[in-house]
């Protein structure tokens, strides 16, 4: 079930991060992980609290390549957490008299006033429109200040912004995702759509992937059409049906109608009761009728696939999945239904790719990343499904599963690329010796580490 519409905005915080710092690195990494660079180093010691370091360390790149605006901006985040913000001014104050440096250090400036909060929002965009003025091809600076515009609640100007970043630079998703904000703020929900609906195949950020998701839970938020007299009773059916007292939360849903027959949402919630009764013909009638009064209802897609799925009638389910993604396919329930279909058809390519926009959407659950990486085994592309082990291994050092199939993957591979033999022996000895100390007992281990050291 799709998330309830929160507050219209996002929280400033959350956005004063976004500004500050930008992102990195995409949210999956199907090859194996490149090294990471100096400044990602650098960066890396303001979140483990020690940015004064940080900041010696970025201040040295910039000396050797100050148009790089990301560190630009992780120099400036790493002195607002030193608390030095005033030396970080003073840098850019010296930089400004090099008529070369003027547009970045008119950036830096504008980076040090956004960072010192929201009562310096017009000295921040003053030096953000200089610097636009001397680096008139950086996207990057309308970016910013749309987000600045954003916080104001200054939507039409935020909406300038952004169309002028993307103008700019059409292939960055942030730039996408922040226009898409303000038009749903301004009730252009469709056009906010449009543009959000490509974002997952444009390698996004994680920030960036939540912050689409959390428009796009806005914009189909289930209640949006519901009468305000009964949306207290339908939140409480949909928390019946999450508690799993079905009959109860069908009794309820049929109060509403009673009242409000063609209430979409209500005609959904009696259309997955009753599919979770088994009861598929009432339900599949519930839940057309939802469409009949709403076509643009992912609940009641979700809801009828899984009915077909149920019923092995996979071509008409996938069809209802796919409309449903089609609509909004930031909703993680739509890509697993589709990835179990997929793998449910031994079709473990396409499984693969559900799995992956799950994991997108998803990134802390490792159920997800466990099964992406099993499809991508299935579908023969062990080094992608090794990358994904390693990635739970970063977050989790001592699992268990990922250390046996990493050790079992390394296995099959010795095997198969001759020239690599050894490295892969040694891999899955590493990881094998690894898992045999947490878990000595464990006699597939065993086996699987003689058949290394043999």
């Amino acid at each position: 079930m799709y998330m309830l519409r929160g507050n219209r905005f996002l929280v400033a915080g959350t956005l004063l991060v976004l500004w500050l710092a930008g992102c990195h690195r995409p949210v999956l990494r199907p090859e194996p992980s490149p090294a990471p660079t100096p400044a990602l180093e650098a960066r890396q010691l303001t979140r483990l609290g020690r940015p004064g370091e940080a900041m010696e360390r970025l201040a040295r790149l910039l000396q050797e390549n100050p148009r790089d605006l990301a560190v630009q901006r992780w120099y400036v985040e790493a002195a607002r957490a030193a608390g030095r913000l005033d030396q970080a001014e003073r840098r850019y104050r010296r930089l400004e008299k090099k008529s070369r440096l003027r547009g970045l250090a008119n950036y830096g400036l504008a980076m040090v006033e956004a960072a010192r909060g929201p009562g310096h929002l017009e000295p921040a965009l003053d030096r953000f429109r200089q610097a636009a003025g001397l680096l008139p091809e950086a996207a990057d600076i309308p970016y910013r200040m749309g987000l600045l515009y954003l916080l104001a609640g200054r939507n039409q100007e935020a909406l300038a912004a952004f169309a002028r970043a993307m103008q700019l630079d059409g292939q960055q998703p942030a730039y996408r995702v922040a226009r898409a904000e303000v038009l749903s703020r301004l009730g252009r929900d469709g056009e906010a759509m449009e543009l959000l609906r490509p974002v997952l195949d444009m390698q996004p950020e994680q920030p960036v992937v939540q912050r689409a998701r959390t428009v796009a839970a806005r914009i189909y938020d289930p209640t949006r059409d519901s009468d305000p007299e009964v949306v207290t009773d339908l939140r409480k059916v949909m928390d019946l049906l999450t508690r799993d007292y079905v009959q109860q939360a069908l009794q309820l849903a049929n109060k509403v109608l009673d009242r409000f027959p063609r209430d979409a949402l209500a005609l959904t919630l009696k259309g997955l009761a009753h599919s979770r009764l088994l009861n598929n013909g009432e339900a599949v009638a519930a839940l057309e009728a939802a469409l009949a009064s709403q076509p643009g209802n992912p609940s009641a897609l979700v809801g009828l696939g899984d009915i077909y799925f149920r019923l092995e009638r996979f071509g008409k389910a996938r069809r209802y999945y796919e409309q449903a993604a089609e609509l909004n396919p930031f909703d993680p329930e739509v890509h697993q239904r589709l990835g179990e279909l997929a793998s449910a058809r031994r079709e473990h390519q396409l499984a693969a790719q559900s799995f992956a926009r799950l994991v997108m959407l998803q990134p802390r659950v490792l159920q997800n990343r466990y099964r992406y990486a099993l499809e991508l085994y299935s579908a023969n592309h062990w080094h992608q499904a090794i990358d994904v082990y390693r990635g739970i291994l970063e977050e989790k050092p001592d699992d268990l599963e990922s250390l046996v199939r990493l050790g079992s993957l390394h296995l099959l591979l010795s095997r198969r690329e001759a020239a690599r033999k050894k490295h892969h022996l040694q891999q899955a000895a590493r990881y094998l010796r690894r898992a045999r100390e947490i878990n000595p007992e464990n006699q597939a281990i065993k086996e699987m580490l003689q058949q290394v050291e043999k």
